[in-house]
């Protein structure tokens, strides 16, 4: 089964896969797809615990990233502050959990609101409208308060759902 395949989402039947291979093979090896072999994890207990644990988990090999639109889209957040990102997903997912989310790297990173509230006021005061969410969320049709396009990032950021 090739959870990856575009059919599947194209015609709506991932839900009876997906509810099926939770049933059945939770954490699912797919030898051929379009886009090499993955492992498919499909319980979120499962995925919660293959997050917070990089010292096992990792792509720093490689790993697959399937996109359905061109790599030189704008992009959203600076360059430089990718890894931010990473830690602030860690934080979440955790806090989720009911887990302590290590503190310790706080020192290394900017508060999440602090540094999103920064960055849409950026985009805000920028004339020239990109195509990044940030620059949506600030430029759409409604105004939305901080907190509601904070609510926004941190959902889009972790994309959780509930087991």
């Amino acid at each position: 089964m090739d959870v990856a395949d575009p059919v599947l989402y194209e015609e709506q039947g991932f839900h009876s896969l997906f509810r099926e291979l939770r049933a059945s093979d939770p954490v699912h090896h797919c030898e051929r797809s379009q886009y090499g072999p993955y492992w498919a994890i499909t319980r979120y207990a499962d995925i919660v615990a293959v997050d917070l644990n990089h010292r096992v988990f990792s792509s720093e090999a490689g790993g697959i990233s399937i996109f359905d639109m061109p790599v030189h889209r704008d992009r959203s957040f600076p360059e430089e502050d990718r890894y931010h990102m990473l830690y602030w997903t860690d934080v979440q997912v955790a806090l989720i959990g009911g887990q302590d989310p290590g503190i310790e790297e706080r020192e290394k990173h900017p508060s999440f609101s602090v540094y999103f509230l920064d960055l849409l006021r950026r985009r805000a005061s920028e004339k020239t409208r990109t195509s990044d969410l940030v620059s949506h969320l600030i430029h759409g049709e409604q105004e939305i308060s901080d907190e509601m396009n904070l609510s926004h990032l941190r959902l889009l950021m972790v994309g959780v759902r509930q087991p």
